[in-house]
Parts: C-alpha cells; structure tokens; sequence
C-alpha cells in the first residue's frame, strides 16, 4: 500500500502552485511529483509517470483544465484548483474529488486532500498520518483583479466592506479582492483580528486609541456596532 499520494500541480500563475506545493509541503501524505504551466504538458508526462492526484486550474490558455482533464489517460485523482465557482457542476461531472475556490485557506485544502487519501484507501485499515503542526504565517495570498497578491498581515489596518468587493487597508496601498467577509476570516489569525462592525475587521495591532463607539486606526475612525461590541471588549481586555 503506497503511504504517500505522489501529485502534480497544474496552473499558469506560479503563485497559485507556489501556495499548493507550501500548503502540500506541511501534509505527511504527499509527494510532490512536478509543477506544470498547460494541460497539454501534464498530459504528456502523465503517459510516462505514475501520479496519484492532480491540483488543476481551469482558466488556462491552450487547453484549459476541464479539457484536459477530459484528456488524462489514465486519470488519477482530480482536485480543481480555481477562482470561477461556476465550473463546479462541469467539474463533478468529470468525478473530480474535490473543488478548490481561491483564495482558499489551509485548513480547507487538507479537507481535500484527506477526501482524496481516504478515496485512495478506500476498503483499507488505512488513516492518514498525523498532521504537522502549523506554524504561524506572517503573510497571506490575496486574489485582485488580475493577479494573486503576497499580503503581509502586519500591514493590514484594517479590512472595510464595500457592497461586492473588499477593501484590505495596508496604510498608503488599498487592495480590492471579490471576497466576502466570512471567506477572508477564515485568513486571518484570529489573535490578531476582530470583526467591529458588519463593514470592518481591524488588526488589533495598529489601534491608537478605543472610545465609547469607535476604534480609532490612523486617520480612520471605525465604527463599533452594537451586535459586535461585547465581543470586542471582551477581547481588549483579554
């Protein structure tokens, strides 16, 4: 029984399989194999090379992932790796195991992944090896409009809701990403950040001063709701 799932990533921005080959770097079971940039090189070298499960993107030039997938022979496991939720139902039908939506968190890669080691197991007396411990993270990757974005979080101020997008405030640089409130939570140690308003996170560090109803970060007076204010202090004072 093999103790390992050999892989491959396949994404033409290098930063999105930098971010796969770290997060897989911390999972016992996994081997990386090789990274490719096209669909028609993962297809060659599948032919050629024994692979237990490929990381795909969709959107890339030349054939794009679903096709390539379409391709594979033979076809191991498939784990789609993209920033288009709408490719899902297409995804499934080609029996991928798992759906991928960037940015995604590590914590929801290594439920992935597990699916895909429990398929690979399937009908055997076989768990996964204990996981290694995280270690703390001082950046994180955000997706903007036509790139994937290496944000340190010391330099998040804070992080302000504005209708389909929102803003991460690093001071002077301003980040738009298509994110919701709950999906960037999920980045964020939470030692470090609290929701204030139904608009605002706030990186506890940069705080200059609290008032009766207001965080006062910078030059930025935030607001502190009513539904999240019993939270936040008991959190300052902690």
């Amino acid at each position: 029984m093999t103790k390992v799932l050999k892989y491959i990533a396949v994404d033409d921005e290098p930063l999105a399989i930098s971010k796969i080959d770290e997060f897989a770097g911390q999972v016992p079971f996994l081997e990386k194999v090789a990274d490719f940039n096209s669909g028609i090189d993962a297809i060659a070298f599948l032919k050629r090379a024994g692979v237990d499960l490929v990381f795909m993107d969709i959107n890339m030039e030349g054939l794009d992932g679903l096709q390539t997938i379409e391709l594979m022979n033979p076809r191991p496991q498939v784990i789609i790796s993209t920033a288009y939720s709408q490719h899902a139902l297409r995804g499934f039908d080609l029996d991928v195991c798992d759906y991928l939506l960037k940015p995604f968190s590590f914590e929801r890669f290594v439920k992935a992944v597990s699916r895909a080691w429990e398929k690979h197991c399937a009908g055997q007396a076989n768990e996964p090896p204990t996981m290694k411990p995280v270690p703390d993270k001082d950046y994180i990757f955000l997706r903007t409009s036509n790139k994937i974005q290496r944000v340190l979080l010391q330099n998040i101020r804070f992080i302000k809701g504005l209708s389909d997008y929102l803003e991460v405030n690093c001071g002077e640089e301003r980040i738009l990403v298509l994110m919701s409130f709950e999906e960037i939570s999920k980045l964020l140690p939470s030692k470090d950040f609290i929701r204030v308003h139904r608009s605002f996170i706030i990186n506890m560090q940069h705080i200059d001063s609290v008032e009766r109803n207001h965080v006062q970060v910078g030059n930025q007076s935030i607001p502190i709701s009513q539904s999240y204010r019993q939270a936040f202090f008991q959190f300052v004072k902690q």
